[in-house]
């Protein structure tokens, strides 16, 4: 009975010791079981972050390079592309801008709009004395007097400093237009015909001289006649249709652009406003101007006076509010800006162009 009893007491205890060390053998997997999935779940929260990581890296980049085409944009809108001439108009921006009006015709179904450029202007370190301003009898020609501006330095006027005086070069020219002979103070220097800014269309009867002013203060004759030029397939063409048969600088030097027998895009206006589109039956003068304010200097009024006599004379017309129109009357827009805003000085100017035409009655033969 003892011998059995002992031997089912060690069957117990190989049992128990068995049993304690499938126990030990179960702990320890559970341990290597929890330690994999720990180090598991470690691996996965470090990919999680890495890949949160590398998707805010791709958002930054990605508003970094949003931001970059933006402020590319808005420069090249705003006029970044420097241009020889034009950027906003004279209502929205004071100073070196210039706006001119397309010719929009029904024959070439155009719609008329509004240009802006920029010119460029370096004014010079001078210390001349400001020049007395006077009214001459006779405008002078397009070239300035002795006393006055060189090509090393400008002059003084109302207090404005105005840009250097340079000589203009004759261009490509037409000495006889329509039966007309151009006067040797009228610098011909033709823009091409490009379809765009000179279309080469044949003008109807002369009717009207319509005066502008360029917008850019300061800006020069030759350079809103070489914004004119601006070919239509250069970078920097902007899209724009416009054109004037004469340019008339700061200093009284007049270029000529377009032929008197050919259409300018220069007071064109759309078929819906109801207007007539004087671009048809118009010769256009554009002027420069030393203030914002859109004044001419006396030299620039003086040319202006003596072209516009001579165009009238010329097509047998005689000097008054229906022959001599401001922009303002083609189209409501502010141009020239002075004589919109003081019609008394406008009228002044077309009684001057009278008395000076009854002073000159052949201004041709007296001034070729």
């Amino acid at each position: 009975m003892s011998d059995r009893r002992r031997k089912n007491e060690e069957t117990d205890e190989a049992d128990f010791a068995e049993l304690m060390e499938l126990e030990e053998e179960l702990s320890y997997e559970d341990g290597y079981l929890h330690k994999k999935r720990s180090a598991r779940q470690a691996e996965l929260r470090k990919k999680r972050k890495r890949n949160q990581l590398i998707r805010e890296i791709i958002l930054i980049a990605l508003f970094v390079i949003a931001t970059i085409v933006i402020i590319i944009v808005v420069r090249k809108c705003t006029g970044d592309d420097k241009k020889p001439s034009p950027s906003e108009s004279q209502e929205s921006t004071p100073k070196n801008t210039t706006e001119f009006v397309t010719d929009a015709t029904e024959d070439t179904t155009k719609a008329s709009r509004e240009t802006e450029f920029t010119v460029p202007t370096r004014l010079p370190d001078v210390t001349t004395e400001p020049v007395p301003q006077t009214e001459p009898t006779d405008p002078p020609a397009t070239e300035p007097p002795t006393e006055g501006p060189t090509e090393a330095q400008g002059m003084i006027y109302n207090g404005v400093q105005l840009p250097p005086y340079r000589p203009l070069q004759q261009g490509a020219s037409v000495a006889v237009q329509s039966g007309i002979t151009m006067p040797s103070w009228v610098v011909q220097d033709l823009i091409p015909v490009d379809g765009a800014h000179r279309p080469g269309l044949v003008i109807n009867p002369i009717k009207h001289v319509v005066i502008h002013y360029v917008g850019n203060t300061l800006s020069s004759a030759k350079d809103n006649r070489d914004y004119f030029a601006t070919p239509p397939d250069s970078p920097v063409y902007d899209g724009r249709q416009v054109s004037s048969h004469f340019i008339i600088g700061l200093y009284g030097e007049i270029i000529q652009c377009v032929p008197l027998n050919e259409v300018a895009y220069a007071q064109g206006v759309s078929a819906s406003s109801g207007r007539p589109n004087h671009n048809w039956d118009a010769i256009s003068i554009e002027n420069s101007h030393y203030n914002d304010a859109g004044e001419f200097t006396s030299m620039t009024e003086d040319s202006l006076v003596k072209l516009t006599g001579w165009l009238l004379q010329s097509y047998g017309l005689p000097a008054n509010t229906d022959t001599i129109l401001r922009h303002y009357d083609c189209s409501g827009k502010a141009c020239p800006k002075d004589w919109a805003d003081n019609p008394a000085r406008y009228e002044a100017f077309v009684q001057r162009v009278a008395d000076y035409m009854a002073a000159h009655p052949n201004i041709a033969a007296e001034y070729p």
